[in-house]
């Protein structure tokens, strides 16, 4: 896809034909090779952020057991095309935990992020 682009923009300047060309800042992130955090996947989806961040701040104030009971959530995520995607080998059995729960929003985010260039 960064193919395709790039030969959109070499055309564009070549023909002296500029076009307005409205990216998703994350989108230029990956093409300067920049890192992307929970800001970014924020642009593009505020659901999924917003779940992330209610994982990471409330369940922090939940016990051990409160957090087991209230949480259902597996190493999974929903891609933008409505896919379902094991962030990790047997994701689907392994649920999400308090000890667990920044590496799974770090695999989300890795996944969620990186979907465009696979």
């Amino acid at each position: 896809m960064y193919k395709f682009l790039g030969a959109f923009i070499a055309f564009s300047i070549m023909s002296k034909s500029p076009f307005p060309i409205s990216l998703a800042p994350i989108v230029w992130k990956q093409i300067l090779g920049e890192s992307t955090g929970l800001s970014d996947l924020d642009e593009i989806d505020q659901y999924s952020t917003q779940v992330l961040s209610d994982l990471r701040n409330h369940g922090a104030s939940l016990s051990d057991a409160d957090f087991e009971s209230g949480v259902d959530q597996t190493f999974t995520t929903v891609l933008s095309n409505g896919e379902e995607l094991e962030l990790c080998p047997d994701g689907q059995n392994q649920r999400v935990t308090k000890t667990n729960i920044e590496e799974f929003i770090a695999l989300v985010l890795k996944a969620r992020t990186s979907e465009a260039t696979e």
